[in-house]
């Protein structure tokens, strides 16, 4: 994904680790820097990102990760993430990796932990911001 079109995208938010930008109205996209192992201190600074992109459009935002830039997720963080999604800040939360392994992996844990916005796992970002622009 190093193609990404990312001076497309207006930056929402500069965050310690990355940026959170809008990739259109209602969609912004977490761009962590290259191999970050978010702490749950970082974690919750990018929630706080998500939570004022929903307070400036007036609605709940849909948000794209792009999950291949990130270094491994520790098992608090995951934990923080199951617990911190709410429906009145995130519409809805694409995941995008390149890895069929990586994918199939996420999906299996998604079913299991039942987010409380809808999730899901793609192969490519142009599928990912279609199915987010109908959160």
């Amino acid at each position: 994904m190093s193609d990404l079109p990312i001076d497309e995208w207006t930056i929402a938010v500069e965050l310690p680790h990355g940026t959170i930008r809008w990739v259109r109205p209602g969609v912004v996209i977490g761009l962590p820097d290259d191999g970050v192992v978010e702490t749950v201190e970082q974690s919750r600074k990018v929630y706080e990102g998500y939570a004022r992109c929903a307070q400036e459009q007036g609605r709940p935002v849909s948000v794209v990760v792009l999950v291949d830039r990130l270094g491994n997720q520790t098992p608090e963080v995951r934990s923080f993430w199951q617990r911190a999604m709410q429906p009145d800040v995130v519409s809805g939360c694409a995941l995008v990796s390149g890895s069929f392994f990586a994918r199939a992996i996420s999906s299996f844990f998604i079913g299991l932990s039942k987010p409380t916005v809808p999730t899901k796992m793609f192969a490519t970002l142009d599928d990912a911001i279609a199915w987010a622009e109908q959160q």
